[in-house]
């Protein structure tokens, strides 16, 4: 019986796959895990770390790791700090990555997970509705990957920062061209969520 169905699912060009096996598929970190082997990660950066909760999965599954990460967010850091603490191979930054080295202004959002270095688009978005209302501007500290990365090689870029990708990519120019970073984990974004906010499509281009 089970071999008729198969016949019948091929035969209209369907097939049967675990849940857990496409649940694992659209999971970064399996991805990472068929491409490097455990222990040969060293440098991991979480970039838009928010509470830490990627950087402690990766380093717990890199053991040889250690995560930089860097969260602009106040309330979002303090936390990320609680985590570092209880786990030395998290190494957090209260700045943002950006292409240029100083100070920016940081959006606040409804949503504090939207906040963003770009204002939040006037044309509300389908995905996000009124969560991309700002509700305070902070200064924050920014920072480039080429300034902070001048020599090391970057094994695992995480980028989430809601629009800034791009940015970030940019301000990693030198360490891009001298084929530093192995693997890159990136937020793409098909709406346009905020101003000055690359397309997916060049985003994707870039990289």
């Amino acid at each position: 019986m089970k071999k008729i169905f198969k016949n019948i699912l091929e035969y209209l060009g369907l097939s049967v796959v675990s849940k857990s096996l496409l649940e694992m598929s659209d999971d970064p970190l399996h991805a990472l895990t068929n491409i490097f082997q455990k222990d040969e990660v060293k440098i991991i950066v979480d970039c838009g770390a928010s509470i830490g909760e990627t950087s402690d999965l990766y380093s717990k599954n890199f053991k040889n790791a250690y995560v930089y990460a860097y969260e602009p967010l106040p309330n979002f850091y303090n936390l990320l700090h609680q985590k570092s603490l209880k786990n030395n191979r998290i190494i957090p930054f209260e700045l943002a990555l950006s292409n240029s080295c100083g100070s920016n202004t940081f959006s606040v959002n409804l949503s504090s997970g939207t906040s963003s270095l770009l204002k939040s688009n006037k044309i509300k978005s389908s995905t996000y509705g009124q969560l991309t209302t700002p509700q305070e501007k902070l200064k924050v500290k920014t920072q480039t990957l080429d300034s902070l990365f001048q020599n090391e090689t970057i094994d695992v870029l995480k980028l989430d920062i809601q629009g800034g990708e791009f940015n970030a990519l940019c301000g990693a120019e030198k360490i891009l061209n001298e084929n530093r970073l192995k693997a890159i984990v990136c937020e793409v974004m098909f709406e346009r969520h905020y101003e000055k906010q690359v397309s997916g499509t060049k985003l994707m281009s870039f990289i």
